[in-house]
C-alpha cells in the first residue's frame, strides 16, 4: 500500500517518512493529495490532515511517536 500511495502522490509530495505502521507525507497540497488518495482504489486505514508540530520533530529525531 505504501508504494501505491507514494506512486500516486509523487508529484505533490516534497518528502516522506515511513515508521512501522505510519506513513507521513509532507506536502503543500494536502487537501488535493487527500482527495486523490480517497478517489483511488487504495484502502488507507486511517488518514489525518494537520500542520507539522513538535511531535513530528520528535518522530523525525527518534523514529518513535510520543505515545510509544
Amino acid at each position: 500500500m505504501r508504494t501505491s500511495i507514494l506512486a500516486l502522490s509523487s508529484p505533490m509530495v516534497k518528502a516522506y517518512d515511513s515508521y512501522r505502521d505510519l506513513l507521513v507525507l509532507y506536502t503543500d497540497e494536502a487537501e488535493k493529495l487527500l482527495t486523490k488518495i480517497k478517489e483511488s482504489d487504495i484502502n488507507a486505514d486511517y488518514t489525518l490532515l494537520r500542520r507539522s508540530g513538535l511531535e513530528d520533530v520528535f518522530l523525525k529525531l527518534t523514529g518513535r511517536r510520543l505515545t510509544e
